[in-house]
């Protein structure tokens, strides 16, 4: 009976022993193995705060891509739809925790650091959002681009 008691008591110290720390490491680890991978840009939207209504919304063309490798590097490879699209690229480092993931990227001699709440809708459709400000009004805008496998 006395083991029974020690095993109960160990198993409930074992149940309640995970930190914090443990949960968004693991969610982090998740999130990093489900973001690892080429994703189809689809399309980008910004959101006035003012408004309800998306007012801006850029479909990519299909050849468009986010690419995440494992040692922490990205390239963002994309051209809008319209006439005579023009291919741009971005190179740089990412990094994730929890559901947030950093963008570090050079541009001429400027060095860029992007914070986006990373949104998984399913394993293989993904939302990577960010909050910057709106050249039309003084809030906030929401930008958001839409990822898909």
């Amino acid at each position: 009976m006395k083991k029974l008691g020690f095993y109960l008591v160990l198993l409930v110290i074992l149940l309640f022993s995970c930190t914090k720390d443990e949960t968004i490491q693991d969610a982090t680890q998740e999130n990093l193995n489900k973001l690892i991978g080429k994703w189809k840009q689809v399309s980008f939207t910004s959101q006035d705060p003012d408004s309800t209504d998306v007012y801006h919304v850029k479909y990519f063309v299909d050849s468009s891509y986010f690419e995440f490798k494992t040692n922490g590097t990205f390239i963002n490879s994309y051209a809008y739809k319209g006439i005579n699209p023009k291919l741009n690229a971005i190179n740089g480092q990412f990094i994730v925790s929890n559901d947030k993931m950093d963008l570090t990227f050079k541009s001429g001699l400027a060095t860029y650091i992007y914070s986006y709440d990373l949104q998984f809708i399913s394993d293989d459709k993904l939302n990577i959002k960010i909050k910057i400000p709106c050249e039309s009004t003084s809030g906030d805008c929401e930008n958001s681009f839409y990822l898909e496998k």
